[in-house]
């Protein structure tokens, strides 16, 4: 459970294109890219590869995307959100703000206190 707000997208660029795509102003937003090469906000980016923006100084909100590819398409990933200013520890599936919460999430999930945890099929790709 998610309990503080994000925004996610995947965006589709054809050869040659590209999009100049709105993230609020004070969100923090990595970019992840799925497929081909883009250059995004002027910084060439390959497959696999993360690029991170910081929140707006001045206001403005867009971030120029752009397909590097001659051929095939760019599919990129991008989430945004405010930056949490707090401390972040990851184990696992969790994220804490100590090590301390981190085992605790644990032993909660192993005694059952989650409640039901559904078992989803993994989505396979286009």
């Amino acid at each position: 459970m998610n309990q503080h707000p994000i925004h996610g997208s995947v965006i589709t660029l054809d050869p040659g294109s590209q999009v100049d795509f709105d993230v609020p102003s004070k969100h923090r937003a990595f970019l992840y890219v799925l497929d081909g090469a883009a250059t995004i906000a002027g910084k060439s980016v390959a497959d696999g590869q993360i690029a991170w923006s910081d929140p707006s100084r001045d206001g403005s909100s867009a971030i120029r995307l752009a397909s590097a590819g001659k051929d095939g398409s760019t599919r990129v990933m991008v989430f945004s959100g405010t930056p949490l200013r707090e401390p972040v520890v990851m184990g696992g599936p969790f994220v804490m703000n100590s090590r301390n919460e981190i085992e605790a999430a644990y032993r909660d999930y192993q005694a059952g206190r989650f409640g039901a945890v559904p078992r989803t099929p993994r989505l396979k790709r286009a």
